[in-house]
């Protein structure tokens, strides 16, 4: 399961995302807000989200990914 952000805005948002089962986590593949190299992740070395929730930066694109 992935789950795409796209804003616009001019603020930054909140999302929030439901979990699938106990076991999964959701790694951040695309965050175009993050300082490069870090914007795009390898499947690999993606940073994993703690919790159920994500700041997504105004005018950015974001990719979580279930693990």
């Amino acid at each position: 399961m992935s789950t795409y952000l796209l804003s616009s805005y001019l603020r930054f948002f909140f999302t929030k995302f439901p979990k699938q089962d106990d076991t999964q986590a959701e790694e951040i593949d695309v965050d175009t807000a993050l300082p490069s190299p870090q914007d795009f992740c390898d499947l690999k070395t993606a940073p994993l989200i703690a919790s159920q929730e994500y700041l997504a930066q105004r005018r950015s694109v974001v990719v979580l990914m279930a693990r």
